[in-house]
């Protein structure tokens, strides 16, 4: 266990290969995923006087009206099957993010967690990334998305 500090948050994210730096004057963690050739800034904030750690990556993409509502259903099914729950949007910025955040028991953070908190951000930003980027854009309904899910699934079960 370490002591949670913006130093810690910041030499552990570079243990996993990732640039990371403290933002003056809000003292978050600011680095960024390489997923699918997209950058999705991170963002990494201690809460409640070291109590908590929000870890925050951003889609990189920006809303279109035409796509909230798609966009918005999607999030919600997604939410309800993940076990660890955490997409968001933002109708007023237009903008879209997965957040979660780490209890830190007496101000200490297990390094082997966080960094597992870390893979499975970045697996579901992979995993869920490139739809939320279809349907934010309106490029993609709801409707196709699940016309494409049933078909894959029915292709499994003909295997």
């Amino acid at each position: 266990m370490k002591q949670v500090s913006e130093q810690t948050i910041e030499s552990l994210l570079k243990e996993e290969g990732l640039k990371a730096h403290i933002e003056e004057p809000s003292n978050q963690i600011a680095s960024s995923l390489k997923i699918d050739s997209r950058d999705f800034p991170l963002f990494c904030r201690i809460l409640s006087e070291g109590d908590l750690l929000q870890v925050i990556a951003f889609i990189p993409v920006s809303v279109e009206a035409k796509g909230m509502i798609d966009l918005a259903r999607f999030l919600h099914m997604v939410n309800k099957e993940l076990d660890m729950p955490g997409f968001c949007v933002d109708e007023q910025s237009g903008t879209v993010f997965y957040r979660v955040v780490i209890p830190t028991l007496g101000k200490k953070i297990d390094p082997n967690l966080f960094k597992a908190y870390i893979k499975t951000i970045q697996n579901v930003c992979h995993t869920f990334g490139t739809i939320v980027l279809a349907l934010a854009a309106g490029a993609m309904t709801m409707d196709e998305i699940m016309a494409i899910s049933q078909k894959n699934k029915n292709d499994q079960i003909k295997k």
